[in-house]
């Protein structure tokens, strides 16, 4: 399913990392939602990074806690870490 990016969706790596790391298959939709909760504070901040991205710990509508970075600037996620907050494996 995730292959290869073909430079048309820009929420393919956010989408690549929760399937790889939660095991779930997320929609655009599913990442404004995650997104809506992060900037409605109803999730836990965790740190922010040099970058100026933050990261996250959203409870997902499967009851599943996963921590993500979001990007202010763009209001978006960005990717989903594993639960230590490492970005491999």
């Amino acid at each position: 399913m995730f292959d290869r990016f073909d430079g048309h969706d820009p929420n393919f790596h956010a989408k690549k990392r929760a399937a790889e790391r939660y095991g779930l298959y997320l929609t655009d939709y599913d990442l404004e939602k995650i997104a809506r909760q992060i900037q409605a504070k109803q999730a836990t901040w965790v740190r922010r990074e040099a970058t100026g991205r933050c990261v996250w710990d959203v409870k997902s509508a499967w009851n599943t806690v996963c921590r993500v970075v979001y990007d202010p600037n763009r209001r978006q996620v960005v990717t989903f870490l594993h639960k230590n907050g490492a970005e491999g494996g």
